[in-house]
């Protein structure tokens, strides 16, 4: 069953939160992920949100999803997103499912 990772991203240092895109991106090659939501912008109809940027990124299985997400080439991303002053964040794992009637 599919499983989408949320991030939502305030980010701090636009020179080295591009670094990390670039990293990023490059980390995704020969992982099966469909990018579904990347909007810098989301538009808010209920509560409140600490961090804008919001992207949706769907894999085929929560295995897939580990794959890449502890990947050398994510992790060395990761690094740079995380380092002092670039961004603050979140990011949460969610587990699809078949409506049936």
């Amino acid at each position: 069953m599919s499983v989408y990772c949320l991030f939502q991203i305030s980010v701090q240092d636009p020179a080295k939160y591009e670094e990390y895109v670039g990293v990023a991106t490059e980390s995704l090659d020969g992982h099966e992920v469909n990018i579904l939501v990347l909007d810098p912008e989301p538009k808010m109809i209920a509560g409140d949100v600490d961090h804008k940027e919001t992207a949706i990124f769907e894999f085929a299985s929560e295995e897939v999803f580990k794959n890449w997400y502890y990947s050398p080439k994510y992790q060395e991303a990761l690094a740079i997103r995380n380092a002092e002053g670039v961004s603050v964040g979140r990011a949460m794992l969610l587990q699809g499912f078949t409506w049936e009637e």
